[in-house]
């Protein structure tokens, strides 16, 4: 189905041609927020397969546009042990409940009698609606005893593991599409940004401790120790330092045996806190177990490529 992939890009392509990004959907009340980041990583499958350069040459500016959405909106600079980062998080630029929930949200708000504190959460939601996992503990829960509810939410001020690696991801693929066309200083400039975002990814989040990344919290200025399915999305976009590759990968699997992820035979579930939230245990959302299963998949083809020849 080429064409139906190509009209489905073409769609997206000329969305941010006029708007700069891609919503959260389709309909007006949408505009404000976006989806992940994975306009870049579809268009990378298509090239894949047809190697279209041309196209690839009429499109990469929409493409270099939808992540520049990214770096101008969605990025806060943090100090961790006096070393300054980049990296991004989910927001929202709209006001007022989400069109699509109005009740909904005007109903979980109205014990807040402040105005500014009322705004703010509605932002916070939609923050969340952008990331895909609305509603999770992930965005009120923190390293202490508290579970959280939903009128804590407070997505903003947390740097994502996800969205973060597949941003780099992104940087990754755009350099490789300059370097396609012709394009070398577009494609150094892409790679410089991938270096840095991988510096970032690894000193903010990473934690070789626990053996896996982690969400970080702007406010408490620490990681977010809890199992979240997203913890493990660097392996897929291959955010990690190549030269110990090995050493990663076995721990992040020992994270995961420890945790007893493995276990359950529903599939891995997003979080490990029973809330009644839609992205909560035991619910598993079909992006994450994709991502995981081709993260399981490229190792059980790397060890087997390993093993000697019969």
């Amino acid at each position: 189905m080429y064409t139906t992939v190509r009209g489905m890009l073409d769609n997206y392509l000329y969305i941010v041609d006029n708007l700069g990004y891609v919503p959260n959907g389709g309909r007006i009340y949408y505009l404000g927020r976006s989806q992940p980041p994975l306009l870049i990583p579809s268009f990378k499958l298509y090239m894949d397969t047809k190697n279209d350069l041309e196209y690839l040459r009429k499109s990469i500016i929409y493409l270099e546009q939808e992540f520049s959405f990214w770096l101008n909106k969605r990025t806060v600079q943090i100090k961790v042990n006096d070393v300054d980062y980049i990296l991004a998080h989910y927001g929202d630029d709209s006001e007022g409940p989400r069109p699509e929930s109005y009740a909904e949200d005007v109903k979980f708000a109205s014990s807040i009698e402040d105005p500014i504190k009322k705004a703010q959460f509605y932002n916070e939601v939609k923050a969340a609606c952008e990331s895909g996992w609305d509603f999770s503990s992930r965005w009120f829960q923190r390293n202490d005893s508290s579970k959280g509810h939903r009128l804590d939410i407070s997505t903003s001020s947390i740097i994502p593991v996800d969205l973060n690696a597949i941003l780099y991801g992104n940087a990754v693929i755009l350099q490789k599409f300059h370097e396609q066309l012709g394009n070398s200083e577009r494609a150094e400039y892409y790679k410089k940004l991938a270096t840095q975002w991988l510096e970032a990814v690894t000193s903010v989040l990473w934690d070789k401790d626990v053996g896996v990344w982690l969400d970080f919290d702007t406010k408490r200025m620490e990681r977010i120790n809890f199992f979240h399915a997203s913890n493990l999305t660097p392996l897929w976009t291959r955010c990690f330092d190549e030269t110990i590759e090995d050493e990663v990968v076995e721990l992040t699997l020992k994270y995961l045996e420890d945790m007893d992820i493995l276990s359950y035979p529903g599939g891995i579930p997003q979080t490990l806190e029973c809330t009644g939230e839609q992205w909560d245990f035991p619910n598993a959302w079909p992006p994450s177990q994709h991502i995981l299963f081709l993260v399981c998949i490229r190792r059980t083809i790397q060890k087997l490529n390993k093993l000697p020849k019969i």
